[in-house]
């Protein structure tokens, strides 16, 4: 969602059901313009070692577009798998955030809801110590 010339927002979780989400904040790489509001299912992609892009700039294979020159992308990977985080422009960083499992990147291990932010312009491989997301 992005407000805009202004929204008002509201939300709630069920009384019956619990929640369990993640809520990413992006500021607007401009002020006001057109609200947008946009939100798709992911579950059917197949995602399994390979990166998938859910958010970017411009709507790219089939992502959903922000007002931001910014990714979000996820993978699921099989235990012993690696996956390669390309290197960053100077002006850009990455944040990576295990939802679940366990992964080792340069040497750190990760594990569910653990993160880590990269400000280097370099390549990382990511290896899977088990099955993650």
């Amino acid at each position: 969602m992005s407000a805009g010339e202004g929204v008002l927002h509201s939300e709630f979780a069920s009384k019956d059901e619990s929640a369990a989400l993640f809520q990413i904040w992006i500021h607007p790489n401009q002020k006001g313009g057109k609200t947008l509001y946009n939100q798709s299912d992911f579950r059917d992609v197949t995602k399994s070692n390979q990166w998938i892009t859910l958010v970017s700039p411009d709507g790219r294979d089939h992502s959903i577009a922000i007002k931001q020159e910014a990714f979000i992308a996820t993978t699921e990977l099989e235990e012993g798998k690696t996956i390669s985080l390309a290197a960053s422009s100077s002006n850009r960083g990455k944040l990576v955030l295990i939802v679940e499992g366990k992964i080792e990147v340069d040497g750190v291990t990760l594990e569910a809801r653990d993160e880590v932010q990269i400000t280097e312009s370099k390549a990382y491989e990511l290896k899977a110590l088990k099955p993650s997301w």
